[in-house]
């Protein structure tokens, strides 16, 4: 990038009553570059439940299908606990690998089998789904990922704007769910899906609070050659920092954890943090800007500290944390 970004909190932000105007034209920005038209809405569902099993004591897992664009169905798990009132609800997006599955029950794994233990600690209900061309989320006549977002690039669209409109739908199936309180809704992702969490929570006010794993890293490597396609946004670099378009997300709460023998933790992963707390500083949300360090984990969610993150910001679920 040669000068100063045209969208970068420094060049525009002088005071803080100067921020949602900022804000605003960032947003309306990344929507342009990733063919989200203002008026967006989401289809409608038309969802399917396959299977409901129980895990835990208290919480159902449903296998679930739901309608997105292009004509496709978005395979999910959702882990619902008994309840008689409203719960705090959380989405939680997988890396590149196995998909949802791992979220769901993959305990070891990246994905660390979050969801089902936000459910069942929490009492929350949590969804799971599988991003485009991951797990059981196929697509037709594309058999393979790199396929699928080379053909979706060769049409000059891209495979984050694809999950984002994901996205909308899963908000919508979440706020179908008579015992989710979409007041208190929040998002984690490891990896590819620490990146779509990133960029979901900018998107949707609705997000209160959002956890990145794994993957904050300044633009000049997430969308070099080094790093899959799939994620590149490339017009988006050449207007702001990776530090601006996270200070989109305050004054809601932002967590970014690290195991600090992940791989991607050298790509300037402290250069970064220290960029984004500058902002929060300068605004006020140093509160709403927490940073998670594990220094003997690799590249993976650290459950425990997740779980206390999003219950300091939308309390008790359908229990009181399981010790």
């Amino acid at each position: 990038m040669s000068g100063p970004p045209p969208y970068g909190f420094w060049q525009n932000v002088k005071s803080p009553d100067q921020f949602d105007k900022w804000r605003a034209n960032v947003i309306a920005y990344y929507k342009h570059v990733i063919g989200i038209k203002p008026s967006y809405e989401p289809l409608p569902l038309d969802a399917a439940y396959a299977e409901s099993i129980p895990v835990g004591k208290n919480v159902t897992r449903h296998r679930i299908e739901y309608a997105t664009t292009d004509g496709l169905r978005i395979p999910a798990y959702l882990f619902v606990p008994e309840t008689k009132k409203p719960v705090p609800a959380i989405i939680v997006y997988h890396g590149h690998g196995a998909g949802k599955i791992n979220a769901a029950e993959g305990e070891g794994t990246n994905e660390n089998a979050l969801a089902k233990y936000l459910a069942e600690k929490l009492g929350y209900v949590v969804l799971a789904p599988d991003a485009r061309s991951f797990g059981e989320f196929k697509i037709p006549k594309t058999p393979n990922h790199v396929d699928y977002f080379f053909s979706l690039i060769s049409k000059n669209k891209l495979y984050m704007g694809k999950l984002m409109e994901d996205g909308y739908q899963d908000i919508a199936l979440l706020s179908s769910i008579p015992q989710a309180d979409m007041k208190r809704f929040g998002a984690a992702g490891i990896s590819m899906g620490s990146w779509r969490t990133l960029n979901f929570a900018a998107l949707h006010d609705e997000v209160g609070a959002a956890v990145v794993t794994g993957l904050y890293i300044p633009w000049d490597y997430l969308f070099s050659p080094k790093h899959c396609r799939c994620q590149h946004i490339p017009k988006l670099a050449t207007k702001l920092a990776a530090d601006d378009f996270a200070a989109a997300i305050f004054p809601r709460d932002l967590m970014i954890q690290w195991g600090q023998k992940d791989s991607f933790y050298k790509m300037d992963a402290e250069g970064l943090i220290d960029r984004t707390k500058k902002i929060a500083d300068f605004m006020g949300y140093s509160n709403h800007f927490i940073v998670d360090r594990h220094p003997e984990m690799g590249h993976r969610f650290s459950n425990p500290e997740i779980a206390d993150f999003f219950h300091k910001r939308f309390g008790d679920g359908a229990w009181a944390p399981v010790k």
